[in-house]
């Protein structure tokens, strides 16, 4: 049967440090890839922990809502039987009705919060079922008093970025070295044979020596050159607008910080007066029945 095999084998002198640019490129590309990774998996850890937190929000709001429909029938029945005797007008039960059904509607309405609530934390567990949250939510510690500096250091999304920008850069360095003479060593060997009856007139080619490459005015390279430019001032653009996205999200992550620890310094104020009104209402009721 007729056959055909070569082999080759080529061997270029790193003269200048393109290829070694191209390393470093694909290495930069590589540790861009697994920062953003890790900025995947802290972006689906906060949003777990978001949804968590809306979802045991949402319960306990329903289950405040359910104890006042449940307080609000008592009261409903009481007017009923006012009414019954006399004693209140049929304005009063109408509206306290109309309250209720109000009530009752706004749990109706948090409890189909809370089913989507689980089907979004179910989508981002990538499990199916309700999510049973065991224990209540634990406390957070205050934020450490790190600077901008310090937490750029360690963001994800920002060392992507650079390692981008090195990339773009080592490129560019290796296309624009392109341009310089290049030396490689150059070995192949061809054979064929066309058939059984032509076995004795086989054909044999072998090539060895060495090549050099004088590129330092070829139009397509010089192209490529000032397209790996363009590429680079756009990387150097998109670090720049991350940079400052990530600045300004820091910033409003400490701002909004801040302000929910007054906030709740101001609802357990708040909470404490409403008890002790609740206690001293009562105390009120107890000694008046």
């Amino acid at each position: 049967a007729p056959w055909q095999g070569s082999s080759q084998f080529q061997w270029e002198i790193d003269l200048w440090g393109k290829l070694r640019e191209n390393q470093r490129a694909a290495l930069s590309g590589r540790n861009a890839a697994y920062f953003d990774l890790e900025a995947a998996k802290l972006v689906l850890i906060s949003r777990i922990a978001e949804a968590r937190f809306r979802l045991y929000r949402l319960r306990d709001e329903k289950r405040i809502l359910k104890e006042s429909v449940a307080a609000h029938e008592k009261i409903l029945q009481v007017l009923k039987e006012q009414e019954g005797v006399g004693i209140s007008s049929n304005t009063d039960t109408l509206r306290a009705i109309g309250e209720h059904q109000t009530l009752s509607r706004g749990v109706l309405e948090l409890e189909r919060l809370e089913q989507l609530a689980v089907a979004g934390l179910n989508t981002l567990r990538g499990r199916s079922g309700t999510p049973d949250p065991r224990g209540s939510l634990p406390v957070s510690p205050r934020p450490p008093g790190k600077s901008f500096a310090v937490l750029l250091q360690s963001h994800p999304t920002l060392l992507a970025q650079e390692e981008r920008v090195r990339s773009a850069f080592h490129l560019e360095e290796s296309t624009r070295l392109n341009l310089l003479p290049s030396l490689q060593f150059n070995a192949g060997a061809m054979g064929a044979s066309n058939g059984f009856l032509l076995n004795d007139f086989q054909k044999w080619q072998t090539t060895f020596g060495p090549s050099l490459d004088l590129p330092v005015f070829d139009p397509a390279r010089l192209a490529a050159l000032e397209g790996k430019k363009s590429g680079t001032r756009e990387v150097s653009a998109q670090y720049r607008e991350t940079l400052f996205q990530i600045l300004e999200e820091i910033e409003a992550s400490y701002l909004n910080w801040e302000s929910r620890y007054q906030q709740l310094a101001t609802v357990e104020n708040e909470f404490r007066a409403l008890e002790e009104a609740r206690s001293n209402v009562r105390a009120t009721l107890k000694a008046g029945l």
